[in-house]
C-alpha cells in the first residue's frame, strides 16, 4: 500500500503541482506511513516479548533443575554427572523453542505471500478460445453486429452496427466516455460483448482463435506504454523477428531519423560521422532520452510503420478541439 502511493505520488507529481495538492498528498502519506509504522511496532512488540518470555521459562526450568537436582545429589540420588547432563538437555531443547518462533513467524508471512500469489496464478482469463477454434490467416475485412457492451448496469455501447471491408479507413469519433476505445478492444478480443457477433471474413469471433486475430491487428491505445529499453526492444516488442535495418527504414518513414541522430549527438558521448548507421544507435539509446524530445504519437508512428504487415491498424487517441 505504502509503495504503491509512492508510485503515484512520483508519477503523477505534474498534476500534484498542477492543482497544488502538495499538502494534502503529503498528510495522506504521512497518515499510510503512520499506520505502517504502527502494524511494524505491533510486530515487533510481539517479537520483543516472545523472545524473553522463552529465556525466562528456560532460566525458570535451569533453576528448577539446580535446585532439585542439587538437592538429589546432595542425598546421593544423583550423581554430578546426570545433573550436568540435565542442564546440557535443557541448553539443548531452548534454541529449537527460539527456531520454532522464528520459523513460525516467517512461514506466516510467506504463507500469506503464496495465497496472493497462487491466487493470481490459478485467475482463469475471461476470454479463452471456443473448443473448435481454428487459426485463420486473416484478410481484412471486419464487422459488428448488433454488439451491445456494458460495464455492470451501465451500457456503453448498445445496437451497434459497423461494417468496416477489406482496404478501407475509417474514422470513429465521439465524447469522452462513448466507447470508441471499447469498439477497439472488442475487435482485438481483448474484451468479449454481453450480445451480438463480430466477424472477421464473414466467419464468426468464435470459430477463430485469439492469436489469429490479434496477429492480423495492431493496436495503440490512448495511453501508450513504453519499456524502459531502448529503441530497437521497444520497437520490435511486437515483432520479434524484426531486422535493425527494417527498424532503421521505419524511422525514416516515420520522419524520427533525424531527431534521433540530433538527439544521439547531444545526449549520448559518442562520436558520430555524417554516415553514421542509424542501427548501431537504436541498440543503444535509451527511449526515457527520446521520450525527453518527441511527442508520444511519434513514437506510434515508428510502432506503426513497422506493423505494415498487420491487415488492420486500431489506433486510439483524444482529439482535444477549442
Amino acid at each position: 500500500m505504502l509503495t504503491e502511493k509512492v508510485r503515484e505520488m512520483i508519477s503523477g507529481i505534474k498534476i500534484i503541482q498542477a492543482f497544488q495538492q502538495e499538502e494534502p498528498e503529503s498528510k495522506n502519506f504521512d497518515k499510510l506511513s503512520q499506520e505502517y509504522l504502527g502494524k511494524n511496532i505491533s510486530l515487533i512488540k510481539i517479537w520483543g516479548t516472545m523472545f524473553p518470555l522463552i529465556f525466562l521459562f528456560a532460566e525458570i526450568g535451569m533453576a528448577i533443575i539446580l535446585w532439585v537436582g542439587g538437592q538429589q545429589v546432595i542425598l546421593n540420588e544423583l550423581t554430578t554427572g546426570e545433573l550436568v547432563a540435565f542442564f546440557s538437555y535443557m541448553g539443548i531443547i531452548v534454541w529449537p523453542m527460539m527456531a520454532v518462533g522464528m520459523v513460525t513467524n516467517v512461514y506466516q508471512r510467506g504463507n500469506a505471500s503464496y495465497k496472493r500469489i497462487l491466487e493470481l496464478l490459478e485467475e482463469k482469463p475471461d476470454i479463452h478460445d471456443a473448443p473448435r477454434a481454428e487459426y485463420h490467416t486473416l484478410k481484412g475485412s471486419i464487422k459488428l453486429e448488433n454488439i451491445y457492451f456494458s460495464y455492470d448496469e451501465q451500457a456503453v455501447l448498445d445496437n451497434v452496427n459497423i461494417d468496416i471491408k477489406e482496404g478501407q479507413y475509417i474514422g470513429i469519433c465521439g465524447r469522452i466516455g462513448s466507447g470508441k476505445s471499447i469498439i477497439a478492444r472488442l475487435i482485438l478480443r481483448i474484451i468479449e460483448p454481453r450480445k451480438g457477433r463480430i466477424f472477421y471474413d464473414s466467419i464468426d469471433y468464435k470459430k477463430i482463435k485469439i492469436a489469429a486475430v490479434r496477429d492480423s491487428i495492431g493496436y495503440i491505445p490512448q495511453d501508450s506504454f513504453l519499456f524502459s529499453d531502448t529503441i530497437e526492444d521497444n520497437v520490435r516488442f511486437g515483432k520479434p523477428d524484426t531486422t535493425l535495418e527494417e527498424i532503421t527504414e521505419a524511422c525514416r518513414v516515420a520522419s524520427i531519423h533525424k531527431n534521433i541522430m540530433e538527439q544521439t549527438k547531444t545526449s549520448v558521448n559518442i562520436s558520430l560521422k555524417a554516415s553514421t548507421s542509424l542501427v548501431s544507435l537504436v541498440t543503444s539509446l535509451p527511449m526515457g532520452l527520446l521520450l525527453k524530445k518527441f511527442r508520444e504519437r511519434d513514437i506510434k508512428c515508428l510502432t506503426r510503420s513497422l506493423l505494415k504487415s498487420y491487415i488492420t491498424l486500431s489506433l486510439t487517441t483524444a482529439i482535444i478541439t477549442t
